[in-house]
């Protein structure tokens, strides 16, 4: 949980557990992820997620945003859509792996998503199928496309439901049809 009685309140301790289990889980770095969607219920939260995932150090977020370095929440974040806990992330996540975002980011891979900051305090790596690690090591998610780590405990996307295919769970219409497609606006 979030103490607002320790030393240092520029920092996410919780967020930076999440963010070691994550990189170490996908094998991936931060130099990979082409897009991030980080939860922004307050403004300063998403500088301290860019520091703690180590996009950048300590004190270089609002540089590091001003550089426009990475795209970040190409979904307008909750003031844009909604405030429901990470869910919208998702959604635009998968639209970016798909293509279909209205604020594509061009040949996207890689996309980490956050949710809660504190408690709970989780994110996530969706990737493209076949994406896989940089190295050409295989991937541990059984279809090679979610990596997740809730409050810092890591875990594969079981039944590989979090994946760009068409017929997806995870898909970008609230109320879409069984099989993933959309049947909304």
């Amino acid at each position: 949980m979030t103490s607002f009685y320790r030393d240092d309140l520029t920092g996410l301790p919780e967020m930076n557990v999440v963010a070691r289990q994550l990189w170490r889980t996908s094998r991936l770095t931060p130099a990979d992820i082409d897009v991030a969607i980080l939860y922004d219920h307050f403004t300063p939260f998403v500088l301290m997620q860019l520091e703690e995932f180590g996009f950048c150090a300590p004190g270089e977020a609002a540089d590091f945003v001003a550089a426009d370095a990475l795209p970040l929440n190409t979904h307008g974040g909750q003031l844009g859509e909604a405030y429901l806990h990470g869910m919208n992330g998702i959604a635009e996540a998968v639209r970016q792996l798909r293509g279909t975002s209205p604020n594509q980011t061009p040949d996207a891979t890689h996309v980490l998503v956050t949710a809660g900051t504190g408690v709970p305090t989780s994110g996530l790596v969706l990737s493209r199928d076949g994406a896989g690690a940089p190295d050409g090591a295989p991937d541990s998610s059984p279809n090679g496309s979610a990596h997740g780590s809730p409050n810092g405990s890591a875990h594969d996307s079981p039944n590989g439901s979090a994946h760009d295919s068409p017929h997806g769970s995870a898909h970008d219409s609230p109320h879409g049809s069984p099989n993933g497609s959309p049947d909304g606006p």
